[in-house]
């Protein structure tokens, strides 16, 4: 129990606590200084001096060097100072060049020292590397993987040190000049794609990503890796991983084998050899169900082989109809066409032809439609959106047609209107003129039916029912052919196709 003193002092405090928690009697801290960076202070000439020495160390030059120059001063200063730790803690470790060159002529070098080699490699600067080429490196580097892979029986141990030499080589290509050093021997293209059966899937990927570099800079590399017949037989194997990496960089290799090809028969003879034709619409069905950020590439690298391959097909197939049977070009165009992605779609219009319309004005207007459609299909803008790009077409045809009829009812009915419109001419001229003009036009058809009848259009062999489902082609009543023959597949949008995209650029 509470004194009457002991309450008034209890109430008193509480009165100041209510009053020191009120929002009203709060005043907000005092705003704390910024701190200063740690570290000296440098003006704003040093860092662009640094980082232009930070280019050179690294060798980076061309567009690469003109960007990294326009970058943020903060961002600058952050990699000035990993720069400066890399570089003193290469120092410390005081592992120049030569240290290791005497290691690599030991058979016998520590799986740790080879990691600390593939660290210095990826970032050394460019002296640092030169050196390291000047002093033999590669060349100590493949005879070292040579005789690991020459080993009957691989231990645990033997497959971490291939793995880890493929993982020193990729560093050493970062730079053109270490590129140069290992496509100098063709025998050291060889020892890497030997070196695929003993590597960690990861690794697995990123030599294949390196066999695409020098495949795609240098002839003699794309005839080694072109001809090598084991590297055809693991190719169709990676593309059916679930390794989504993998299938990604062995894509871009394929690509970079087929564009460095000089004739559109060797490109055909490697795509059936790799039996791309029955993969590449697998891929193009699960290519959606691939992370965003491969299926994105994926997507760039599956455009370009079919752009690249409609391209040999127009430039392979001929105009001209062989044998003078329609049905054998038509054959002809379908496989050329098979593994595109227009294949399916070709071949569902190419069925249903035989059951437009044949004969009179139903016929004559819907070839007219067909004709309109494929011209407007050509020449109207692409959208990534199907309606609009329907819209667009449908609109174009419509106007087309409702053109062409105007200009034919204006041509038909042009003497009789201009006959009844002359002010000049009194009725009983007008009676007379269209009376000429419609005994002129009786005769014309009296000549049209004593016409003799038109030779019978010869029968066409029927095409297989593997190709053509059961379409009555080759009918005698057959539909007369489009204007213009059989409408053919539209050109690649853009051209002919460029050289592939980027492998990556040179594995860093």
């Amino acid at each position: 129990m509470f004194s009457k003193k002991g309450k008034e002092k209890e109430k008193e405090k509480d009165k100041g606590q209510k009053k020191k928690d009120s929002p009203q009697t709060q005043t907000s801290p005092a705003p704390k200084p910024k701190p200063k960076p740690a570290g000296p202070q440098i003006s704003e000439n040093e860092v662009k001096e640094k980082f232009e020495k930070l280019l050179s160390d690294r060798g980076i030059t061309g567009e690469q060097r003109i960007a990294m120059l326009a970058f943020p001063l903060e961002t600058k200063l952050v990699l000035i100072e990993q720069h400066k730790n890399e570089t003193s803690q290469a120092k410390e470790q005081g592992k120049e060049p030569a240290h290791f060159i005497q290691l690599l002529k030991n058979s016998d070098i520590p799986l740790k020292d080879l990691s600390e080699l593939r660290i210095s490699l990826g970032s050394a600067q460019v002296q640092w590397l030169e050196n390291f080429l000047r002093q033999d490196g590669p060349k100590f580097l493949f005879e070292r993987l040579t005789s690991a892979l020459a080993k009957e029986r691989k231990e645990d141990n033997d497959l971490l040190f291939i793995t880890e030499i493929i993982r020193c080589l990729r560093a050493l290509t970062k730079e053109k000049s270490g590129i140069e050093a290992v496509i100098s021997n063709t025998d050291s293209i060889k020892t890497v794609m030997n070196s695929l059966d003993f590597i960690s899937d990861a690794t697995q990927a990123k030599t294949i990503e390196l066999l695409a570099v020098l495949s795609h800079v240098s002839k003699p590399s794309h005839a080694v890796i072109s001809s090598d017949a084991a590297l055809k037989t693991k190719l169709p194997k990676y593309l059916q991983e679930e390794n989504r990496e993998l299938q990604l960089r062995s894509m871009t290799l394929i690509n970079s084998i087929l564009n460095g090809c000089e004739d559109v028969s060797q490109r055909n003879v490697i795509r059936e050899e790799l039996n791309l034709e029955k993969l590449i619409p697998g891929l193009r069905k699960s290519v959606s169900k691939f992370p965003e950020e491969i299926r994105y590439n994926f997507e760039a690298q599956l455009d370009f082989y079919e752009d690249l391959l409609m391209d040999d097909c127009e430039t392979a197939t001929p105009l001209a109809q062989p044998s003078g049977n329609p049905m054998e070009l038509l054959e002809k165009l379908l496989k050329d066409m098979k593994d595109t992605r227009v294949y399916d779609r070709f071949l569902s219009v190419v069925q249903k032809l035989p059951l437009v319309h044949r004969e009179g004005i139903k016929g004559s207007f819907s070839w007219q439609v067909i004709d309109s459609v494929v011209e407007n299909v050509i020449k109207a803008d692409k959208s990534f959106n199907i309606v609009a790009f329907v819209s667009t077409v449908m609109e174009l045809v419509v106007q087309q047609l409702g053109n062409t009829q105007g200009e034919q009812e204006q041509t038909q009915y042009k003497d009789a209107n201009s006959i009844i419109s002359d002010p000049k001419l009194s009725n009983e001229q007008k009676f007379s003129k269209l009376k000429s003009r419609i005994l002129e036009l009786t005769s014309e058809i009296d000549e049209l039916k004593k016409a003799p009848p038109p030779a019978p259009t010869p029968v066409a062999p029927s095409l297989a029912p593997t190709e053509f489902g059961s379409a009555p082609f080759g009918e005698p009543s057959g539909p007369p052919p489009p204007p213009g023959g059989p409408p053919g597949p539209p050109p690649p949008p853009g051209g002919p196709p460029g050289p592939p995209p980027p492998p990556g650029g040179p594995p860093g």
